[in-house]
């Protein structure tokens, strides 16, 4: 066996066992993690069970065992899949809905549960393949396109956890298109592509254990240590609601487009931390969720106004504390269940 024969497959297989080895990292004690860092630790996971098969693929060629090569082409999907949903948690700062969840993950489900019948010649090399690969890279260009939404809406969250963002993407974006050139574009030969995309995993790696505490990080400003067992009694939180309320309501701070909860507490006197649990206990929102709305009912007044009917969309969402015309399409349709132009159309008919 030449040296390039053993290094080759053994490099792989440590970066499969370094993202297998990560993804339980992010999950245990599963009790401290939030739902974000789950879809991290499956994308980790299924990236490392893709890796191995790959090795195994190596030595193996065709003569591997079918249901061990389609659960490592469903493991290469979901992987993309995952990743995509971690970042689209993040942009949206909650959770997503489940048949959301179901529509991207189905495919990669069908393929595990379909592997007996999935053979190389009569469906893979028919397509399949094809459609795989390009699949897990439009996925990763929209993680991408989402990495910049992140960027531009949440910069708090962004400087947070930029580093660590760039990493995964770039790594990632070399493992997809490494496959990508070599199946689709014919341009990598199959036994060169593990030691790039390896690399990039290694290189992945290292990024997540030197900002380990701030991927592990909430959305939310985080209590300071005497705060943990803070407990507020229901007069000091109705008392809490009045303030924030008055503070929107009559100082109409959410009109502000870089408004923060930061500023929040500064208008209001009271601590960040007491603001989101007062937000998340007694309001059941959060500080994002709670701004858009008044932005949204904001918006809708200004739309119906006769003296602002020569205003554009974008010139409404502006007024209205908006600082991304596509940031108030979707927090409108989704509040509204329609876009703002039929919402002027159906009101003003």
């Amino acid at each position: 066996m030449h040296s390039t024969e053993f290094w080759i497959p053994a490099f792989c297989i440590c970066g499969a066992v370094q993202c297998i080895f990560l993804s339980f990292c992010f999950v245990w004690p599963i009790g401290d993690k939030s739902y974000a860092q789950r879809w991290l630790a499956l994308f980790l996971f299924l990236l490392g069970i893709r890796m191995l098969k790959s090795v195994l693929y190596l030595f193996e060629g065709a003569k591997l065992s079918l249901p061990l090569m389609n659960l490592g082409f469903a493991a290469h999907l979901g992987a993309a899949s995952a990743l995509y949903l971690y970042f689209l948690i993040h942009r949206r700062s909650g959770s997503i809905p489940r048949f959301e969840v179901v529509l991207h993950l189905l495919p990669p489900i069908a393929i595990t549960l379909a592997s007996p019948w999935l053979h190389l010649q009569s469906f893979w090399y028919l397509g399949g393949y094809h459609c795989l690969l390009i699949a897990s890279v439009i996925y990763w260009a929209w993680a991408v396109k989402l990495f910049f939404d992140i960027r531009r809406e949440r910069v708090q969250v962004f400087q947070q956890k930029k580093q660590w963002w760039i990493s995964v993407l770039a790594g990632t974006g070399i493992f997809f298109l490494a496959y990508f050139s070599n199946y689709v574009l014919g341009v990598l030969p199959y036994a060169q592509a593990p030691f790039f995309y390896s690399f990039a995993v290694f290189c992945m790696g290292y990024s997540a254990w030197r900002n380990f505490a701030n991927i592990n990080s909430t959305d939310e400003p985080q209590p300071q240590k005497k705060y943990r067992n803070l407990s507020l009694t229901k007069t000091e939180m109705e008392q809490g609601k009045m303030i924030i309320l008055r503070a929107l309501e009559q100082d109409q701070l959410f009109l502000e487009p870089d408004c923060s909860l930061q500023q929040l507490s500064e208008r209001t006197q009271i601590p960040s931390h007491v603001l989101s649990l007062i937000l998340n206990q007694h309001l059941n929102t959060n500080f994002t969720t709670l701004i858009n709305s008044y932005r949204i009912e904001t918006a809708c007044h200004l739309l119906l106004r006769p003296d602002r009917q020569h205003y554009t969309i974008a010139a409404i969402a502006f007024e209205a504390g908006f600082s991304s015309l596509s940031v108030f399409n979707r927090h409108f349709r989704a509040q509204k269940g329609m876009t703002p132009s039929a919402f002027r159309k159906k009101n003003l008919s």
